[in-house]
């Protein structure tokens, strides 16, 4: 029980922390909106992002239990990439649905993207996740087998995956305080709070006030209550931008009849 325990924190954990190494450099270098500057990705404040974890516990226990039950090869290896990749769009859109319709916030935003559920998920990024299942079947695999084999082995390392745990857990604690706070306000004002535009918010705050972006510590500005006040006049300012052009072009279309 205790080996498994292990071994399961420990995958969680890694892949945790290489997702979000990954999205660091994906929103620095690849993403249509990259900025230009190093952004810390995610909703807790350390280098880590839980749905990574999942992804790579769940991808691990795809490979070692589904794929041996398929007694032709090609067949199970089909399949289990198929259900690699849809497991990882599962655990993507409850991630993001838990985070909606309980703190009122939206973590990322795919509403641009065609085929979008929700904006929580779309067929580009499943074939990414699809794209991330084929990279770890046939190249991570074989690593993630001898790292779990040596943490079996190796029961000392319980203490460091205890202690990044205690870590993990007072980081995430912290930040379920401050989703309190975005979930008032956003029931207060009937919203949901779009993480990465409140995001861009602060960074506008730190600009205009002069004063240095925290890589990490992000959020922790002197008056958080004012960001968000700002955020939401933002939102408007946004939305009737959005409305006034909308009645353009619908007056457009009736003077073209």
């Amino acid at each position: 029980m205790v080996r498994a325990f292990t071994i399961v924190a420990s995958l969680f954990f890694c892949g945790s922390f290489l997702g979000w190494v990954m999205e660091v450099f994906y929103r620095r270098f690849v993403s249509h909106r990259k900025e230009g500057k190093w952004i810390n990705p995610g909703f807790l404040t350390g280098p880590y992002l839980p749905i990574y974890g999942f992804g790579l516990v769940g991808l691990f226990l795809l490979k070692q239990y589904l794929l041996p039950l398929f007694p032709d090869e090609t067949t199970g290896t089909v399949v289990t990439l198929v259900v690699m990749a849809l497991s990882m769009t599962l655990i993507e859109y409850v991630g993001g649905l838990i985070f909606i319709k309980g703190m009122g916030i939206k973590l990322w935003d795919y509403s641009d993207q065609w085929g979008n559920l929700q904006g929580i998920i779309c067929p580009l990024y499943s074939f990414f996740w699809a794209v991330v299942a084929v990279v770890y079947f046939f190249l991570i695999d074989p690593f993630a087998v001898r790292w779990v084999n040596w943490i079996g082995s190796h029961m000392e390392s319980l203490f460091f995956i205890g202690l990044f745990g205690g870590v993990f857990l007072v980081d995430f604690w912290n930040s379920v305080d401050m989703s309190v706070k975005i979930r008032k306000f956003a029931k207060e004002n009937k919203i949901v709070v779009k993480y990465e535009e409140l995001k861009a918010s602060v960074r506008d705050f730190w600009k205009e006030t002069h004063e240095r972006a925290h890589f990490l510590r992000f959020f922790h500005v002197r008056d958080f209550r004012e960001n968000l006040s700002r955020y939401l006049k933002e939102q408007d300012e946004k939305y009737k931008r959005y409305k006034e052009e909308q009645s353009r072009k619908s007056l457009t279309r009736k003077l073209k009849k």
